[in-house]
């Protein structure tokens, strides 16, 4: 009951900002005149090649990409406003990364709790093995994830169709490719990768908070380890691999994201999805081997 009346304020939260960031869409949309973008981006495209005069080596890279993306877009009369049920709903999908450190919170704290509050020894005194105990709660854990991810699909899909509208799911989806090229998918397709593949990274992280939990035992403790890891995994990771260090493709947080196969643009040249799928499986199996001796195999004191 503690969980499900947590997941549905976290959900509600989701729920309230995304519908705030689609009314703030729509009424942007509605307050710009349908001429205005090209202007718009041809006053863009000049300050930003007044920035590439000036700016360092390492950001000139960056601020090209934008400018020719521009220019693109004026040459192939794409207008940047428009707006759709898909692409609201990937414009939408940031917030996947909220829903995800709501779920390492839930996670951390899904065995850590019991031992804390003292209900383990309830499940106990069950005649239940401790190997289906650990499993049945790591379950639950796995459909919150993918119920959370579903739901908010569904209400930005929804939300965005009835501001916007339905339409869109064959509009051109633009990104850079690995020689630097602009290319363009479907926006169906680019949504359907967004949000298969965060079911990835989401299984990840919660099954690595669910093992935290099972070993620390402390919900404190748990839980700060779990969003320290996150953090500062997500934040070291790009850094060493600037470094161009070796052994930096073997991390986890470096192949957590298989969105940057469907970019083009790995974080770390060299890897491929297979790879990055292979490193993952290991600290999958490594996790749950983790999280079932420490439940499992070690004494319980309450």
């Amino acid at each position: 009951m503690y969980y499900h009346r947590r997941i549905k304020i976290y959900l509600g939260i989701l729920i309230l900002v995304l519908l705030g960031q689609a009314v703030y869409g729509w009424m942007e949309q509605e307050g710009q005149a349908e001429g205005n973008w090209r202007a718009e981006l041809q006053t863009e495209i000049r300050v930003l090649q007044e920035q590439l005069a000036e700016a360092p080596v390492d950001v000139q890279t960056s601020l090209h990409r934008q400018v020719e993306m521009k220019e693109y877009l004026l040459e192939t009369d794409r207008s940047p406003q428009r707006q759709s049920a898909w692409k609201f709903s990937l414009d939408a999908s940031h917030l996947l990364s909220v829903a995800t450190l709501f779920l390492v919170i839930l996670a951390a704290e899904s065995i850590a709790s019991d031992f804390h509050k003292g209900t383990i020894k309830l499940y106990l005194m069950r005649p239940i093995s401790r190997s289906r105990i650990v499993m049945g709660k790591y379950a639950s854990l796995l459909v919150a994830s993918v119920s959370l991810l579903l739901i908010l699909f569904a209400v930005s899909f929804v939300s965005g169709g009835m501001l916007f509208h339905f339409g869109g799911a064959t509009d051109a989806y633009l990104f850079f490719d690995q020689d630097g090229e602009i290319t363009k998918r479907p926006m169906w397709q680019q949504v359907l990768y967004v949000y298969g593949l965060r079911v990835v990274t989401m299984i990840m992280v919660v099954t690595m908070s669910y093992a935290i939990s099972a070993v620390c035992r402390s919900t404190t403790i748990a839980s700060t380890i779990a969003v320290l890891s996150l953090f500062v995994g997500s934040m070291a990771t790009p850094l060493l691999s600037l470094l161009d260090r070796e052994w930096s493709k073997y991390l986890l947080f470096t192949n957590l994201d298989l969105r940057q196969y469907i970019q083009g643009s790995p974080m770390v040249e060299g890897t491929t999805v297979m790879f990055s799928l292979g490193v993952l499986f290991v600290y999958f199996i490594v996790f749950h081997l983790c999280a079932w001796f420490s439940f499992v195999k070690r004494d319980v004191y309450v």
